[in-house]
């Protein structure tokens, strides 16, 4: 069996819940996808629960960088920069089996694991403050809030239409209504 990186086997745990589910993906399952034995990934993540941590900070640390991030960039107007969140999102989850992993945490954990709760408000938090960043000074900043709250729910659930019809038009015009909120 093959030595594997930390971050290798979040990444290929994160691919398989995203699929799968978390009750569905099993501790055997991920060592087979990473080519370890299940005491070798026990060694790195004692628990199931502890990879499922590490995979919600994962993804929240990639948007972090590569999505969020584009909301407080200065190289462009607000809209600008809007469009350009909008188009890394839909990069991001175009194509991709199994919808967003985080928002498939938050509906079959929060209420049955209550630590989920905190890291994965935190992913939908900075999503929705990275939006209102950008909203604030054409709507204010009470407004940009409620607007980009609602914005990251359309979001969410334009990933699970288009995840349920294989259409990535629910995505797009999801997308297409945020950026239509600054002029």
């Amino acid at each position: 069996m093959a030595k594997i990186e930390r971050n290798e086997i979040i990444t290929r745990a994160a691919e398989l819940f995203r699929i799968g589910g978390y009750d569905d993906t099993s501790m055997a399952q991920i060592a087979d996808a990473c080519g370890i034995r299940k005491a070798s990934l026990y060694h790195h993540f004692p628990e199931k629960d502890g990879l499922v941590l590490a995979a919600i900070e994962h993804i929240h640390e990639h948007f972090r960088k590569h999505i969020f991030a584009i909301a407080y960039r200065n190289n462009a107007d607000a809209r600008q920069r809007l469009h350009a969140l909008c188009e890394a999102t839909f990069s991001y989850f175009n194509g991709r089996d199994g919808g967003c992993l985080l928002g498939n945490f938050a509906l079959a954990l929060t209420e049955r694991a209550p630590r989920f709760q905190e890291p994965l408000r935190s992913y939908f938090d900075d999503w929705t403050k990275a939006i209102a960043h950008l909203l604030t000074a054409e709507h204010g900043e009470s407004r940009a809030r409620d607007l980009a709250f609602d914005s990251v729910a359309h979001i969410q659930g334009a990933i699970m239409m288009m995840r349920l019809y294989h259409q990535p038009q629910h995505l797009r015009r999801a997308l297409e209504t945020s950026i239509r909120m600054l002029p």
